[in-house]
């Protein structure tokens, strides 16, 4: 069995998160609004791609291309 070991963050450890925190904000604005929308949606938010795609009134199939694009983009940013 997997045993997770109590870690204590150090300072060094906030300022990296925080770094990180704001360069994904950064990344996020550089989306178009519909990105930024199934983006928040689906990994800030929880929902589904399909329940993404019924709030925005747009195809499930469509859905998937703008959150596979705006991913893509994030990762491009991101580096």
């Amino acid at each position: 069995m997997l045993s997770i070991q109590p870690y204590d963050f150090t300072l060094e450890d906030e300022v990296i998160a925080f770094d990180q925190a704001e360069k994904i904000r950064l990344s996020l604005n550089k989306l178009q609004d519909i990105e930024i929308k199934i983006i928040k949606s689906v990994y800030m938010e929880g929902r589904t791609l399909k329940e993404t795609a019924d709030i925005l009134n747009i195809k499930y199939r469509h859905a998937i291309e703008i959150k596979k694009s705006a991913l893509n983009k994030l990762k491009k940013y991101l580096k």
